[in-house]
């Protein structure tokens, strides 16, 4: 995370340089840490980083301590959106690429096409198997895509109708195993392995969605500020992608619990987080 983060001396910076007291790249990192902290409300992102300066200061310049909590909003809602995405986006870079080892998941996709079923009047069954290891458990994730929509009587109402496509979903853990199947309709044709991208993307959505509401409280921050309220955002789903990641020594702990762990003994997990 050192890059990453040697990487925000890049943020422009429109304030009077002869004016400034608090460095903009320090205020944006202080704010992803608080999220990953489980403070929310800029006085708790204040407080996060007054009782923590020590720690912070090992990687933060804090050339005049800790901004008060209406510096933090005020300056972090001048930093550019786009600017955020970018930052938002190395960051995913570096977790994903060459960071195997520290990815929790492990996904391997396996097609199959079921050659038995086709002939002249019918497509064979194609099928695109995920399987992912994690917190002790087996996911198997099984699609079929079919474009043989004519026979619904309501197709007429969906336009862009092409395709239906099942999921199933296969969890073991400890001996048990549960099976769930859903169903989905899509303007997609007939390639099972777009289709199970799409599905999956769908889900990684709803997860950034039930995290931020849940887990994050997004909508209780009363954030009026436009600006301010986007890049929150912004920095709230690189802390999900973070937690995933991050290795607190409990197995199977949630996302919510993680951050009340690190909130707890930020020093500690601190150098954790910066050896991602």
């Amino acid at each position: 995370m050192n890059d990453i983060l040697e990487w925000l001396v890049t943020a422009e910076d429109s304030r009077q340089q002869a004016k400034v007291k608090h460095l903009m790249r320090d205020i944006i990192a202080i704010v992803f840490f608080a999220e990953l902290a489980n403070a929310t409300e800029w006085i708790e992102i204040y407080l996060f980083a007054a009782a923590h300066e020590e720690p912070l200061r090992k990687y933060l310049e804090l050339p005049n301590g800790i901004p008060s909590h209406d510096t933090i909003q005020r300056v972090f809602a001048m930093v550019s959106p786009k600017y955020l995405q970018e930052f938002r986006s190395r960051w995913n870079g570096i977790m994903s690429g060459g960071m195997g080892e520290k990815i929790k998941k492990i996904l391997s996709l396996d097609g199959k096409t079921q050659r038995g079923n086709g002939n002249e009047e019918q497509k064979a069954n194609h099928i695109v198997s995920a399987v992912d290891k994690a917190h002790g458990a087996v996911e198997t994730r099984e699609y079929w895509q079919t474009d043989d929509v004519a026979w619904l009587q309501q197709g007429k109402a969906w336009a862009g109708l092409a395709s239906i496509v099942m999921t199933q979903n296969t969890i073991t853990r400890g001996g048990d195993t549960v099976t769930e199947v859903r169903y989905f309709i899509s303007s997609l044709p007939l390639n099972v392995e777009e289709a199970a991208r799409a599905i999956r993307g769908h889900w990684m959505v709803e997860s950034y969605h039930w995290h931020l509401d849940v887990t994050f409280r997004e909508d209780a921050n009363h954030t009026l500020d436009k600006a301010a309220a986007y890049n929150l955002n912004i920095i709230k789903k690189m802390a999900i992608n973070t937690l995933r990641l991050v290795d607190v020594g409990i197995a199977r702990i949630s996302m919510k619990n993680k951050r009340y762990l690190i909130s707890m003994n930020f020093r500690r997990y601190l150098d954790t987080l910066m050896a991602l």
